[in-house]
Order: structure tokens, then C-alpha cells, then sequence
């Protein structure tokens, strides 16, 4: 939950605890805890906003494949990223992003804001269903500038980063299967490949 010092203080209790008790292994072994929190504490990028929960969503499309990104930012920290990538989409990028948000936030509570790269026209009624079940004002917005504007850009190059790295190891296993089909004379392009180990 972002609560990384609390954490760090009750381990650090549990140290002592241990040490006092002789029980030195246990001490070490919450010792190596300690230190791996501090360590993914510093690794997480700062993002300047210090207060509230935040999420932004960014899109990139080319076509009917699409690359959804989230970053969760967590009491002014990087918390998380989640990517989602899906092809043969027909539908337009609004509905994309909609049908996403219902999704994404029915099993797990809504931050204070959310970020959206462009505006939807369901935008009020999301607003609406989250005060009803959060009991919480939460706002969806589409920043224009500054810190939320940043952050909005970061979760749409994490879109495009993650949608080249998707589709393209896709374009190589096609690539692949075409020339294990012309290589092999197959009718048809191998969908699946079955590997037996008959070493023994």
C-alpha cells in the first residue's frame, strides 16, 4: 500500500526482538528483509505528486492492435505498472479505453484520481458508480499540463515501449512458422509445436 516506512520500523522491531531472544538467524533473516525494502524503496522513481493515490492510463494503437499501460502512483512513488495488449480490435479507441476501466477497477478499490489520455463519454458515469460503491469523490481527468501531464505521457511511451515488444515478438514467431512451413512442406502454418525428450 505504498507504506514503506511503517513496514521498515515494525521489521526493525522484530530485529531487536530477535536479538534480545538470541535468536540470531531470525534477526539476520528479517535483517535481509529490511534491506531488500530499502532497496525497492530507492529504486522506484519519485513522481512529484506527493499526496493521494493516482492512476494514469496510456493508449497506443496501430490499427487494429491496441496497448493499454497503468501506473499506479502510491503517496508520491511509482507503485506499480500493469500492461494489457489486444489485437483484432474493431472498436474505437474510447471504447477500448472504457470497457478497460470497467474491467480494471471491478475487483480492486479506485485512487483518488485517474488519469485518461483523451476524454470519454461515459466519463460522469464512472464518476457516479464509484461514489456509490467507494462512498469517495473520485475524479477522472485528462491533464493538459504540468506534473499530471508528465505522468499521463510516461503511461503512454510505457504503451508504445510495451506494444513494439508485444507485436513484434509476434511478427517473429509468424516469421518463424512460415519458414519452418516451406522448410518442412507443410499444407498448412504450424499453430503448435510439441516437443518429446526421448533421452532415456
Amino acid at each position: 500500500e505504498g507504506k514503506n516506512q511503517d513496514v521498515i520500523l515494525e521489521l526493525e522491531a522484530q530485529m531487536v526482538r530477535a536479538s534480545k531472544e538470541l535468536r540470531f538467524e531470525d534477526a539476520a533473516a528479517v535483517r535481509d528483509r529490511i534491506v531488500i525494502l530499502e532497496r525497492i524503496t530507492e529504486e522506484r522513481p519519485i513522481v512529484e505528486v506527493v499526496q493521494g493515490t493516482r492512476d494514469a492510463f496510456g493508449l497506443y494503437r496501430e490499427g487494429s492492435k491496441v496497448e493499454l499501460a497503468v501506473l499506479k502512483v502510491r503517496q508520491g512513488r511509482l507503485f506499480g505498472a500493469r500492461n494489457f495488449g489486444f489485437s483484432e480490435v474493431e472498436v474505437p479507441s474510447e471504447e477500448v479505453l472504457s470497457s478497460l476501466l470497467r474491467q480494471y477497477y471491478e475487483g480492486e478499490d479506485p485512487p483518488d484520481e485517474i488519469f485518461l489520455p483523451f476524454d470519454i463519454e461515459d466519463r460522469m458515469a464512472f464518476q457516479q458508480l464509484f461514489r456509490e460503491t467507494t462512498k469517495r469523490s473520485i475524479k477522472l481527468i485528462v491533464p493538459k499540463r504540468g506534473v499530471k501531464l508528465r505522468l499521463l505521457t510516461l503511461a503512454a511511451n510505457n504503451a508504445e515501449k510495451n506494444f513494439k515488444a508485444r507485436f513484434s515478438e509476434e511478427s517473429g514467431e509468424e516469421q518463424a512458422s512460415r519458414a519452418l512451413q516451406l522448410e518442412l512442406g507443410l499444407d498448412e502454418l504450424p499453430r503448435t509445436i510439441e516437443c518429446v525428450d526421448i533421452s532415456h
